[in-house]
């Protein structure tokens, strides 16, 4: 393995990023994102950084979340 790993993990509560290092011996957490709105699908593009992420709930609807820069905003 040469590469970090990355989970983009869609909860109820929002979107969350956990990150390892090549060997997966450690993770780093952090979100929550997208305002805490529920999100139930997250991509991301490992060349450009961008990640999309979608959701939403009966009172707001719909939405959709995106971040040029692998999450950091």
């Amino acid at each position: 393995m040469t590469q970090a790993v990355t989970l983009l993990i869609g909860t109820t509560k929002g979107a969350f990023i956990l990150e390892s290092d090549p060997g997966r011996e450690s993770w780093a957490l952090s979100g929550p994102r997208c305002g805490l709105w529920p999100i139930n699908h997250m991509v991301g593009d490992p060349e450009s950084g961008q990640i999309w992420a979608s959701g939403g709930n009966d009172f707001f609807g719909a939405g959709v979340w995106r971040s040029v820069d692998g999450g950091a905003s």
